[in-house]
């Protein structure tokens, strides 16, 4: 059996919390975006070994190669921006 002091006190908090929370302002409301600005690109290196610390060669910004036939998703506008790489899959050129 619980203590009724115990009881009493986990009351008062719980209380309390409740009086705390009510005074909270409202949390501000967010708009999640995504935007193509290369100037803001954070650098992208090799890590050795996986370790972020370890940080290796710089690399530049690519797709994968292993999907072409045709033309190259790392030509152009293709290989810096996901908006390029969108328009090279659709296009009909590249199948």
């Amino acid at each position: 059996m619980k203590d009724a002091a115990a009881v009493d006190k986990r009351e008062a908090i719980t209380k309390q919390l409740e009086e705390l929370q009510d005074k909270m302002p409202r949390p501000l409301p967010g708009v999640q975006t995504v935007a193509d600005m290369p100037e803001k690109r954070s650098p992208i290196n090799l890590l050795a070994r996986g370790d972020y610390a370890a940080k290796g060669d710089r690399v530049a910004c690519a797709r994968l190669g292993c999907s072409c036939r045709k033309a190259s998703p790392n030509s152009g506008e293709h290989r810096t921006s996901a908006r390029g790489l969108a328009k090279w899959i659709v296009d009909p050129k590249t199948r």
